[in-house]
């Protein structure tokens, strides 16, 4: 608890916005050091639903270091194994240049709610006080400076102030602070809308690969959708969903040994049931407008590409999906920035500093990477005022952001033609799969994922831009332009001693190990360093070198030496 000085009350460290990020901050900052009061000022007064999201290698790194288990992971959430995609337009009924990166590691595909409702069941257990239902006045309160004060929306001013040594920013998009100092700031090269909804999957789409535990992208010239399939708690009760992650949380068994899904949801009277969430972020420059919302919008963009329609035949809407509200989400010009990350006494961290358009899973990979060093930086700064390195913390968001607006840009401007988007997409993946292959394998890791700020990784995606966005608004086919960079940086790698070692064609359905594509994918077929098998009970997908299904406990051993069961139409409660 804070200490009370006549008016309210202190604390070392406030947190604004109680999602993932800035809980999995917190709870860095009181483990490290206990002797700190953290306390985490969230609006809402309950974990709310949220869109749904995969998860990369550093992710769930980060959540293993924050204290869950793989199993506990795996009752909890559906698996993923890799990341694919597609390319198509409004000229064809046909996906092409198929890319993907699998077979590398056992990641998962999460739904938000439970997430934060099992980090703040840890963020407790580790004495960070959280106070739900707690909004902060940022006109009423002192954000910037030293010895911050909090004010709570709908108080008097006088009563229960927040006092701090520190504010850490963890309000999400709507970036209190940055709002506040006027530091908050829109893409302004190329910005993009989201619309999206939760579908079951009824039948096999038949498209070679799509049945597989990915992240799902069809990209096209205005934009990409995406296809990332879940695990859903939605329909369960708050205190029973908490009471369940809660014991969930304190079970520390082994694989073998820890109850299966269906077996704690019983315990605690929960439901769940397979979902896939569904949406399209367009560029915003390019953006359709019809008359309607979010549902409209969402359904032009199926309409407008016959590969998309012929997909969606096999997905059906989900009825009130979000218990509810409304069925159709949307998010307006969801890039943003600040010129400030940090300063005297305060810092922000997740989407409340910056946000990236999510292809690649960007935003829990970023945001835990940014709350990690958020964190360290808070403890120096707390122990050393004028030493603490707030300003190095500063410098490396920026960083951080101008790669990642810079790579996105990028991608975006490369989709008027299939060529553009494979060779632009190859960068990205051959450049950063070293290092995946690294994770996996339980080698050093790098300080910033994915090579990110690598120089020669990050002047490829510079080059790139610069030979494209001259054409502005109108996208035009600049492939031979794109060729040229990403050419070079694919040869380099190619003869990289890493890269030979590594192996990738491992992790590349289509691609060997010298970055060449077959389109016979049988031609360069060889075992990765991990891989998924379809459960004969349920038909989720299951790590292979387990002995049953954490979702249904149905015995694995006459599927560890089959190949991974194709065509699994997804749907219904379990």
């Amino acid at each position: 608890m804070g200490k009370e000085i006549g008016n309210g009350s202190y604390y070392d460290v406030a947190v604004i916005g109680g999602g993932a990020v800035g809980l999995a901050y917190a709870i860095r900052v009181k483990r490290d050091h206990p002797e700190l009061r953290v306390v985490v000022l969230e609006k809402a007064e309950e974990p709310r639903f949220k869109i749904g999201e995969s998860t990369l290698s550093v992710t769930v790194e980060h959540l293993l270091e924050l204290g869950f288990t793989m199993p506990q992971l795996r009752r909890l959430f559906t698996i993923k194994s890799g990341l694919g995609f597609w390319y198509t337009d409004s000229a064809t009924d046909e996906l092409v240049s198929p890319v993907d990166v699998c077979n590398t590691e056992e990641t998962f595909q999460v739904e938000r709610r439970p997430m934060e409702i099992a980090l703040t069941v840890l963020a407790r257990s580790c004495g960070v006080e959280i106070r739900s239902g707690t909004a902060v006045s940022a006109g009423r309160s002192r954000l910037g400076g030293p010895d911050p004060v909090l004010v709570m929306r709908g108080s008097s001013g006088a009563a229960d102030p927040v006092h701090c040594r520190v504010v850490c920013d963890a309000s999400g998009p709507a970036s209190v602070m940055a709002r506040a100092l006027g530091t908050h700031r829109k893409q302004e090269h190329i910005n993009t809308n989201a619309y999206w909804s939760h579908f079951r999957k009824t039948a096999s789409t038949r498209i070679p690969g799509w049945d597989a535990p990915m992240t799902h992208h069809i990209c096209f010239p205005q934009g990409w959708f995406w296809f990332i399939s879940l695990c859903s708690w939605e329909s369960s009760p708050t205190p029973d969903l908490t009471a369940m992650i809660g014991a969930l949380l304190k079970d520390r068994r082994d694989e073998e040994d820890m109850p299966d899904r269906q077996e704690w949801a019983s315990r605690f009277g929960c439901t769940h049931s397979l979902r896939v969430s569904i949406g399209v972020s367009p560029r915003s420059d390019l953006d359709y407008s019809p008359s309607g919302g979010a549902r409209e919008r969402f359904w032009h963009y199926v309409d407008a590409y016959p590969a998309i329609q012929e997909i969606m035949r096999s997905y059906e809407e989900v009825p009130d999906p979000y218990q509810g509200k409304p069925a159709y989400g949307y998010l307006k010009e969801i890039e943003h920035y600040s010129t400030s990350y940090a300063g005297e006494g305060f810092l922000s961290v997740g989407d409340a500093a910056f946000f990236v358009n999510p292809l690649f899973s960007k935003g829990l990979a970023f945001g835990m990477f940014c709350a990690k060093e958020a964190a360290r930086a808070t403890a120096g700064h707390l122990k050393d005022p004028a030493g603490g390195d707030f300003a190095g913390y500063d410098r490396l968001l920026h960083s951080v952001y101008r790669a990642l607006s810079t790579e996105n840009e990028a991608l975006y401007r490369s989709w008027a033609s299939p060529a553009g988007f494979e060779q632009v997409l190859m960068a990205k993946l051959a450049g950063a799969l070293p290092e995946v292959r690294n994770r996996a394998d339980g080698l050093v890791h790098e300080d910033v994922p994915y090579r990110l700020l690598a120089p020669r990784h990050a002047k490829v995606f510079t080059d790139l831009v610069a030979v494209t966005r001259d054409a502005g608004s109108h996208p035009e086919d600049r492939s031979p332009e794109i060729e040229a960079v990403t050419g070079r940086y694919l040869e380099e790698l190619r003869t990289d001693p890493e890269t030979i070692e590594a192996r990738l064609g491992r992790f590349l359905t289509y691609y060997d190990d010298n970055l060449v594509r077959h389109e016979n994918a049988a031609e360069v077929a060889q075992p990765g360093v991990f891989a998924a098998v379809a459960c004969p009970g349920c038909r989720q997908y299951v790590n292979a070198t387990l002995g049953r299904c954490p979702a249904c406990g149905q015995d694995m051993g006459p599927c560890l030496t089959s190949s991974p069961v194709s065509d699994a139409a997804e749907g219904g409660s379990r």
